[in-house]
């Protein structure tokens, strides 16, 4: 099973050489169009009571999170796949929040301010 993992892994960066192999020649030789620098820490999701444009995340969801993480921890054996994306959504949204020290993380990794630019795009994975 590890082996045809690894043939699906490898057959898949073959077969998308062209996309990642083109990227990889236009970020490291990118004159001409760079792309813009922004404070990672001043861009992630902020919690909002009425408002709800990109960015920001109503209460009421909050509020639905918070039940959806209930009912998991409740029901933790009936439904693996419910369990699994419940956590999975919960993490990538923490990850986009005030939580995760951005300002630190920025400081490390200054190329991230480049090409994550907003960590609130995340929470589409959330």
């Amino acid at each position: 099973m590890i082996i045809d993992f690894f043939k699906a892994v490898g057959t898949t960066l073959v077969l998308t050489a062209n996309i990642w192999g083109a990227l990889l020649v236009l970020f490291w030789n990118n004159k001409i169009s760079m792309p813009n620098r922004y404070n990672l820490y001043y861009h992630v999701v902020k919690y909002e009571k009425f408002t709800n444009i990109h960015g920001f995340l109503l209460f009421s969801l909050i509020l639905l999170l918070v039940f959806q993480l209930i009912y998991v921890l409740t029901h933790l054996r009936e439904s693996v796949v419910n369990t699994l994306t419940t956590f999975v959504g919960l993490f990538i949204l923490l990850i986009s929040s005030y939580l995760m020290p951005w300002a630190k993380i920025q400081a490390v990794f200054p190329k991230l301010t480049s090409s994550l630019q907003f960590p609130y795009r995340l929470t589409v994975g959330a």
